[in-house]
């Protein structure tokens, strides 16, 4: 076994690069691979073997690959996610923060209703994206040119992704019930938000949980 040049690391980077991999866990175990195999071959039958790597791993396989982690990452994800809803093995502190929250939504709505239920619920929310994205988001950038994209964690993007959803969901829901009656929802609607309030902030809860918990299993990717 030899220990590639300089220049061999940059050859198969380029070629990784020419992929626009979009999750770091296929490029770096990728890139793993390709060092792995090529420190094994001479010198002199670097790009043969290269070749070869490079037909094993075309654009359509990475494709798939990528197909694959998303719905592997998607099944960890809400696997962890049930399992974060049990509030009876919660620590110490998991409780005293709930019951944080509890307390701030509670006051919320006492003082102002459903509409300040939405709005702190709104709130906190937007807090847990924040979070997530700070725990999860290292990493990530956004470019309008493909090939200027750099690969990110999959799991980052699948919990944004949930978490940008029930924002949005959010959003949406409390305009309908504040047009419900002329801004005045009543008992069934204030019931209403009341509940979807509560399972939006369980599930945020539990993704910010996910998010800070989450480890990536080894070789994900390739057998």
């Amino acid at each position: 076994m030899r220990k590639l040049t300089d220049i061999e690391h940059q050859i198969i980077k380029i070629r990784l690069d020419d992929l626009q991999i979009a999750y770091s866990e296929i490029y770096l175990e990728l890139l793993d691979h390709y060092v792995t195999a090529l420190e094994q071959e001479p010198e002199n039958n670097f790009i043969r073997k290269k070749s070869s790597l490079d037909e094993k791993f075309a654009w359509s396989v990475v494709k798939s690959l990528e197909k694959t982690l998303e719905k592997n990452t998607n099944k960890r994800v809400a696997g962890m996610l049930w399992d974060s809803l049990k509030f009876w093995n919660y620590s110490s502190k998991e409780v005293i923060i709930t019951l944080f929250v509890a307390l701030i939504v509670m006051l919320a709505f006492l003082f102002k209703g459903i509409e300040g239920l939405f709005l702190t619920t709104s709130i906190l929310s937007l807090v847990g994206i924040i979070v997530a994205l700070k725990k999860q988001g290292k990493g990530m950038s956004f470019s309008f040119n493909p090939k200027s994209q750099k690969p990110f964690a999959c799991v980052s993007k699948i919990i944004l992704q949930r978490l940008g959803l029930h924002y949005g969901s959010l959003s949406w829901l409390w305009v309908v019930l504040s047009n419900w009656g002329e801004s005045d929802p009543g008992p069934i609607g204030t019931t209403l938000g009341a509940i979807i309030c509560a399972s939006i902030l369980l599930y945020n809860f539990s993704l910010i949980k996910v998010s800070i918990t989450y480890q990536k299993p080894e070789h994900l990717i390739l057998s």
